[in-house]
């Protein structure tokens, strides 16, 4: 085999770092993933809408894939409204068992035998982990719960905290029988419950957040969760009116109503009255599951085939990696490195390991040689597009200078400016993202990135407002896309635009904080752009004195002390 300069230089990097990694112990008592325990016996099993990853053999990974494609048909019959495909690659992975899985669990939860399922969502991608040992179905009534959240959050932005959970429970009840699939039946934990309780306290469920006591402390927790379920079983169970009167009731929260008052105003009824109804369907109401049957969902064809040792160590350590683990997802890398030297996966997966432990030199380079193998995965793409748009930020003079372009830098060791490599960089970022695009063409996370690297040098803020509208589109409940919305609109002199978004999503739904962060930046961007015509119509006062008042609105500080600088070279120069 040639060994490239890159393969020589990944080489002294991964296992010079990983002498320094296996000094370095777990604390006691922690359950540590370690490559040859595990890497033996997988399977991938892909179908049209999923691709699952398995240790627990044929059979059970065909139960969980067929189980899971029953629970989207059966939403999507049921919600047609809601965009079931992910703007994120999501990875399947099912443990044949407790012991198989321990090590695999967040920091938190590793070892604890309660947790059978979890969903961990990252703006780069998600993981869906499942214990497929015989409690099968309590591990997957966790899936179902928290693939609900995920559909509501890309879909319904904002919706009040006890409609996602409560929704999320009533979906969370999906079993199969010989030829049909049940769903919407009763939770008998929170009928028991609820029953014993004896009131509702409806004040507190339609004004609670996630930083409400009564969703956190844990004798309050139980009545939230019962409450939730059996309000939305009311509204699901009852005529087209009620989901309709529910949908006024999100739009009034949303535009910034009173929880109470929006609620009696949607439903023109007193909360007292909606009260006695609730505990009228508490004892009679029909909590019978709704029936779907089989036929009517389709069964999916399935493509089995195994899993390699180097394929099972990448996935396992990008799982590591997502749940801030690097040490050990670093030494499951090097296990499929030491498997198959030329795995580009495997480089681009340490690469990104580099990286977030800002060895950013060391990551370039195993980018490189990955995407010189290739990588089919959308992910490489992408966070290769990041380092680079991290490297041009920090390696080299940010943005600054007069409008005029009076600030001259030096030249570099190799002739050329630091500005023109910032923008080499730059321009990278932007050709990998697109790649990223190419290979998934509805990676929000891509589109997002792609649309905040035209506001760099160079950058095109019309194809930038493109490429945030479809990042909007895609990820609705991400408030730093709308953030940085309203600052290209901004940027292009749109404040009308910008103020809108604002207004319209980000103060409803944003931390105080953060909405006057956004307001402030935009402010400054108008500023600044006004001065800049003032400067093409020779009008240097009104420009002088723009770019004064544009600082005020600056709030990192290294920036302010760039535009001082700059304005008193303009002061020096135009007065």
């Amino acid at each position: 085999m040639k060994l490239t300069k890159f393969t020589l230089l990944r080489r002294r990097i991964v296992r010079g770092c990983l002498v320094l990694a296996c000094c370095l112990a777990w604390p006691a008592g922690q359950l540590v993933a370690e490559p040859m325990d595990i890497d033996a016996g997988w399977l991938e099993i892909e179908g049209e809408d999923l691709s699952l990853m398995t240790n627990a053999g044929r059979q059970r990974g065909l139960e969980i894939a067929a189980a899971l494609h029953q629970f989207r048909a059966v939403f999507a019959r049921l919600a047609p409204a809601i965009e079931l495909s992910s703007p994120a690659p999501t990875t399947l992975l099912a443990f044949r068992d407790h012991r198989s899985y321990a090590p695999f669990k967040t920091v938190a939860d590793r070892g604890n035998s309660r947790i059978l399922g979890q969903f961990l969502s990252k703006p780069d991608g998600n993981y869906l982990t499942i214990d497929a040992g015989a409690e099968l179905v309590g591990s997957l009534a966790v899936i179902y719960h928290e693939y609900v959240h995920y559909f509501v959050r890309n879909n319904f932005p904002g919706v009040p905290l006890w409609f996602n959970e409560g929704l999320a429970e009533f979906y969370s009840t999906l079993t199969q029988e010989e030829d049909a699939v049940l769903i919407g039946g009763a939770v008998e934990r929170h009928l028991d419950h609820l029953r014993r309780r004896g009131e509702l306290d409806l004040v507190s469920l339609l004004e609670a957040d996630s930083r409400s006591e009564s969703y956190h402390a844990p004798n309050k927790v139980g009545d939230f969760y019962a409450q939730s379920w059996l309000l939305v079983h009311y509204l699901l169970s009852g005529s087209g009116e009620r989901l309709e009167r529910a949908a006024d009731f999100f739009s009034r929260v949303q535009e910034g109503e009173d929880a109470i008052s929006g609620f009696e105003e949607a439903f023109d009824l007193r909360l007292s009255t909606l009260e006695e109804e609730l505990q009228r369907h508490l004892v009679e109401g029909d909590f019978t599951a709704v029936r779907v049957p089989l036929a009517d969902l389709g069964s999916g064809s399935w493509r089995v085939r195994p899993l390699s040792a180097a394929d099972t160590n990448v996935h396992l350590a990008d799982l590591l990696l997502h749940i801030d683990r690097r040490r050990e997802a670093e030494s499951f890398l090097q296990r499929a490195l030491d498997l198959q030297p030329q795995h580009g996966d495997a480089l681009a997966v340490m690469a990104r390991s580099r990286d977030m432990g800002n060895r950013f030199d060391e990551a370039g380079i195993l980018y490189q040689e990955a995407l010189a193998i290739g990588s089919n995965r959308p992910q490489t793409y992408l966070h290769y597009g990041i380092h680079l748009l991290h490297v041009a930020h920090h390696r080299s003079p940010s943005e600054g200078g007069d409008p005029e372009g009076e600030t001259r830098h030096g030249q570099t060791t190799d002739g050329d400016t630091p500005g023109a490599r910032r923008q080499r960089l730059i321009e990278g970022a932007r050709e990998v993202l697109r790649e990223a695009i190419d290979l998934k063409g509805d990676y929000g996370e891509a589109w997002y990135m792609l649309g905040q690297s035209h506001s760099l040098e160079g950058g095109d803020p019309a194809a930038g407002l493109v490429a945030l509208q479809k990042a909007h589109a895609l990820l609705p409940a991400r408030l730093e896309v709308v953030a940085a919305l309203a600052l290209t609109h901004a940027r292009m002199g749109q404040r009308g635009d910008a103020e809108m978004l604002i207004d319209g999503l980000l103060r409803p739904r944003g931390e105080l904080e953060m909405v006057v962060q956004v307001e402030d930046e935009v402010e400054r961007l108008l500023l600044l752009r006004a001065s800049r015509l003032a400067f093409e119509n020779e009008d240097y006062a009104t420009a002088i004195d723009l770019f004064d008042r544009a600082i005020d609105y600056t709030r990192d500080n290294d920036l302010r002390r760039r535009l001082e600088a700059d304005l008193l070279r303009m002061q020096e120069r135009y007065r």
